[in-house]
């Protein structure tokens, strides 16, 4: 276990082209094939898997940016500072897939979404977002925070002749969306299957917060 881990000052960035790729999977060149192994015995002394914990983690004015070029239009999202403490439970082996963090404080300031364009208004922006109290558990899939507030910034929604633009576009539900394209005749081309989640067996997402605060 680590008792305290702290990093500040930072930044990270990554982007989504309109073919679906992230720009950092360019970083791991092509793929090749790679002959694997047949299964082993298990050796009698096999140890116990490793569990990394870290007691204390923190985030200090990290910022973050992500462009989306598969939305119509583009986006741009933006984090000016990043604060955040938590304790972090990563175990290995069977257990590789799940991940805890627990007693999560959450400060996020100077989020922007705009258009990609030098010259675009943005189509919303927050000043403040922090979350107190906070458990998540990739294994039960649940994501919890005792409080959460918001505080300043501003929101822009419009529609136009076809249809929802812009922001109001990006906050429809799927299958909202592809009822209004539907009416249009068209079908966006990369249009969410709405029973994906549901195929996949995998069990869906519980979130839970006990106060929300505008401000």
């Amino acid at each position: 276990a680590i008792p305290t881990l702290n990093l500040s000052g930072g930044r990270a960035g990554a982007s989504r082209g309109s073919d679906g790729r992230l720009n950092w999977q360019d970083l791991l060149g092509p793929a090749r094939n790679v002959r694997v192994p047949g299964p082993k015995e298990a050796p009698e002394n096999e140890t116990r898997p490793w569990r990394v914990g870290i007691e204390n983690l923190g985030l200090e004015k990290i910022g973050l940016a992500y462009t989306d070029h598969t939305l119509s239009p583009p986006l741009d999202f933006r984090i000016g500072s990043l604060d955040s403490h938590f304790r972090l439970d990563l175990p290995s082996g069977a257990e590789a897939a799940r991940a805890a963090a627990k007693n999560m404080k959450l400060s996020i300031g100077k989020i922007s979404i705009a258009p990609v364009s030098d010259s675009a208004a943005p189509l919303a922006t927050l000043n403040t977002l922090s979350m107190n109290g906070g458990d998540l558990d990739t294994a039960t899939r649940t994501v919890a925070f005792q409080n959460v507030a918001l505080s300043g910034g501003g929101l822009s929604l419009a529609r136009g002749a076809e249809g929802p633009v812009g922001m109001l576009r990006l906050l429809m539900p799927p299958v909202m969306e592809s009822a209004a394209d539907s009416k249009e005749g068209s079908q966006p081309p990369n249009a969410p299957d709405a029973t994906a989640s549901a195929a996949s067996g995998a069990a869906p997402w519980k979130y839970r917060i006990g106060s929300f605060e505008l401000k």
